[in-house]
């Protein structure tokens, strides 16, 4: 039942595509006739254009009601500024946003706002979204020579990978709060580009994963991201769930001397936490069932999307959903391939690299974990309480997932088939069974929970 909520929510979404397509055609007019068009092409084909290579427009609306979305050109409603050199993005107050195949896009928000405010802003892609006030488009190739003048991070950087809904916003939080420390809390811009690019036919995740290209991309992304930071600050980047584990060897190729985390759930307890928040969402519901019904034309149509949530092991999982496939499954899939995805790559750590961590931990001794944090990253035990008061309120309140919608808190009733196909799953891969939780030890070993 459509209630008077959505029913507003559809037509103010309706209301800003109405005025993004009105303001595009109009532009389209304006910049034939001005020059702006001519000199885009330009830019795209690499001729003179005396250094104004990056594009500014002002933000004049965005989306509402866009929730949890990725990072879109979707989100922003703007019209053309102006061109400018490609300086213009080592302004403090100007972010990278995302990566397509053909352009690096920043944005640029309020200089009072603090969008690493993990207490504010849970999420960073959310706090650029809801605080952009003008967006920078530039070409790859001036990104990647703009990294290069930038120069190696002198900050002091850690790395935060997780499974979902596995405490993971929580541990930010703590770390935000320490002096000298910030966090930047899911940053989708390796997430965007990647979805790109596999949306062209004939792409491999593994193997463009594995290119130069993806490595070159990775490198300058995140110094364009830590731009702002200086030695004696440490800055824990925290990944995204949807995209981290197949970034693990990248990142400890390029950057060997960086710390890294790792915290997880049980399989079962993640995905009754989602299934709590989301089992009422008319489009998933709406996308299950197509997929359920449909299996092999929504596996091609989806192909960008299941590639991404089974971490590139589509072929190792796909027979589990072309059979007793719901929502439970679907989810489950995706933390099973995160665990896996894991695992295959702890070969190329060095000893005391990761710390590993687990959710039932967290949640048994914040205290204790919080100090084996502190150590790892080589941070003064004294400002444990510091961490652990930040820790202890909700950490997603007032966020994109505290919204009414996601509310309901509709527990998950088990059934026997879903829980026998999530088994069969994690035979597949010789992983503990559905009812039995298990934490990795510094060696990267299986070790069952009581």
């Amino acid at each position: 039942m459509i209630n008077q909520t959505s029913v507003l929510a559809i037509f103010q979404q309706l209301k800003y595509f109405s005025l993004k397509v009105s303001l595009a055609i109009v532009q389209t007019l304006l910049h034939y006739f001005n020059g702006v068009a001519s000199h885009r092409t330009k830019i795209k084909r690499g001729e003179e254009t005396n250094g104004l290579v990056a594009e500014v427009s002002r933000v004049v609306a965005r989306i509402p009601g866009a929730g949890i979305t990725v990072a879109s050109d979707s989100h922003f409603c703007c019209w053309h500024q102006n061109f400018v050199s490609v300086d213009y993005i080592l302004k403090s107050n100007v972010y990278l946003y995302f990566i397509d195949c053909d352009e690096a896009v920043f944005v640029e928000c309020s200089e009072t706002e603090n969008i690493y405010n993990t207490r504010k802003h849970p999420f960073y892609f959310i706090a650029q979204r809801e605080n952009a006030v003008r967006t920078i488009r530039v070409p790859i190739v001036e990104f990647l020579n703009l990294a290069k003048r930038i120069g190696e991070p002198k900050c002091k950087v850690a790395w935060v990978f997780h499974t979902a809904r596995c405490g993971s916003t929580a541990v930010a939080q703590g770390m935000n709060a320490i002096p000298n420390c910030t966090v930047i809390s899911e940053s989708q811009d390796m997430l965007v580009h990647l979805s790109s690019v596999l949306a062209k036919p004939g792409v491999v995740f593994k193997d463009y994963i594995e290119s130069k290209q993806f490595y070159e991309l990775l490198s300058a992304a995140v110094i364009c991201v830590l731009k702002n930071f200086e030695e004696g600050q440490l800055v824990c980047l925290k990944t995204t769930a949807s995209l981290n584990y197949p970034l693990l060897p990248l990142i400890i190729k390029r950057f060997p001397n960086h710390k890294l985390l790792s915290i997880h759930r049980d399989g079962a307890g993640t995905v009754k936490s989602f299934w709590r928040m989301g089992a009422d969402h008319v489009g998933l519901k709406i996308g299950m069932t197509l997929l359920k019904w449909f299996p092999s034309v929504m596996m091609g149509k989806l192909k960008t999307v299941v590639c991404i949530f089974t971490n590139g092991l589509t072929e190792e999982v796909k027979h589990f959903y072309m059979e007793h496939l719901n929502m439970f499954v679907f989810v489950y899939i995706h933390w099973v391939t995160n665990i896996v995805t894991f695992q295959r790559n702890t070969g190329c750590l060095a000893e005391g690299q990761l710390l590993p961590l687990c959710y039932d931990d967290i949640q048994e001794d914040k205290h204790s974990v919080m100090l084996k944090v502190l150590d790892h990253l080589g941070v003064d035990a004294e400002h444990v309480d510091v961490a652990l008061d930040a820790m202890m309120s909700d950490s997603q309140a007032n966020s994109p997932l505290d919204l009414d919608i996601l509310k309901n808190k509709k527990s998950w009733v088990r059934d026997e088939a879903t829980v026998e196909v999530c088994n069969r799953v994690l035979r597949q891969f010789n992983l503990p069974n559905f009812d039995q939780k298990f934490r990795f030890n510094r060696k990267f070993e299986i070790e069952l929970i009581n």
